[in-house]
């Protein structure tokens, strides 16, 4: 009869396991959802730090056309400024340089090669028997 009793127990805490794992999912949603928005304020922070205003709204500028583009630059600033290569604020001609430097990796990673064959006059004309 214990069996049976403890059967019982197991089913109530499996009926209560979906509330609990719901809790728990929204829980972990929550915290991951705080984590992202702490790194992006630290972000904006660091942004802030080595960018002037004019700097700033080139960025903004970009970001509205290609924002994967405007994300890779800040990236850029972020790396250096957390190796230590970047020690005053860069003014818009700077992030004109980052843009086209990404301008010519990307453009170098997109070329493409076609080759083009000359056009030969066909075995026919040439007076060839294909069947030999």
């Amino acid at each position: 009869q214990g069996k049976v009793g403890e059967g019982n127990n197991l089913n109530m805490q499996n009926m209560m396991d979906p509330k609990m794992q719901k809790k728990n999912y929204e829980k972990q949603m929550k915290d991951e959802m705080n984590k992202q928005q702490e790194m992006e304020e630290q972000r904006r922070i660091m942004l802030k730090e080595f960018l002037t205003t004019e700097a700033k709204e080139r960025i903004s500028r970009l970001a509205l056309v290609k924002p994967e583009k405007a994300k890779k630059i800040e990236d850029i600033i972020i790396q250096n400024a957390s190796s230590g290569r970047i020690s005053t604020k860069l003014d818009e001609p700077a992030i004109i340089a980052y843009i086209e430097q990404i301008n010519e990796i990307e453009n170098k990673s997109n070329t493409k090669v076609i080759i083009k064959r000359k056009v030969c006059e066909s075995d026919d004309d040439l007076g060839i028997d294909e069947n030999l």
